[in-house]
């Protein structure tokens, strides 16, 4: 006997858990399971806009642009990016 099919259209996504992102990971067919910031309804990446708290701008990292940092907080961040620890050590 064959399994059943599943029907067609939309896939069946499961209820959003309490403290967990409620972002749709698409190509996976769930959510994502990171855990939420209080007072929000997505984790740190994958909120959006009207989420944004009071730090300010998010800019990608010049030194590694596969994450994000505070403009006001890039001075600093240059200083501790892992990049940079990783470039010293291959040096």
């Amino acid at each position: 006997m064959a399994a059943a099919a599943k029907p067609q259209g939309a896939p069946s996504v499961p209820p959003p858990e309490e403290g967990r992102c409620n972002f749709i990971v698409a190509g996976k067919g769930r959510r994502c399971r990171f855990f939420v910031t209080p007072g929000s309804s997505r984790c740190g990446a994958h909120r959006e806009d009207k989420d944004v708290d009071s730090k300010g701008e998010r800019v990608p990292c010049p030194l590694d642009p596969n994450h994000t940092v505070y403009r006001k907080r890039l001075a600093q961040h240059l200083k501790v990016c892992t990049k940079v620890r990783e470039a010293s050590v291959v040096e």
